[in-house]
């Protein structure tokens, strides 16, 4: 997910979106809204923050793009994260 919303933001910006050799040519502000999504540890809870993070970042840069498709994903995969946590939460769910 967060590969995929770094490579939508590059495309938009007119960088090639196939390698991530210009994501230090975005803008900071952008680039600093995916500090979050980098995994600070290999906890589970951890793991759900930058998840939910990327999954907000890639909502974020599809809304830049294309508002309607970005409408239709937010809840479903805010959702997606929502039961991963519910599942982390209770195993026997």
């Amino acid at each position: 997910m967060r590969n995929r919303a770094l490579a939508l933001a590059q495309q938009r910006h007119g960088y090639d979106a196939d390698s991530f050799d210009n994501v230090d040519d975005l803008p900071d502000e952008e680039v600093a809204a995916f500090h979050p999504t980098l995994v600070a540890s290999l906890e589970p809870a951890a793991l759900l923050e930058a998840l939910e993070a990327a999954m907000r970042c890639l909502v974020t840069e599809l809304r830049r793009g294309d508002p309607e498709l970005a409408d239709r994903l937010e809840q479903p995969l805010l959702e997606f994260v929502a039961v991963v946590r519910d599942l982390d939460r209770d195993p026997g769910f």
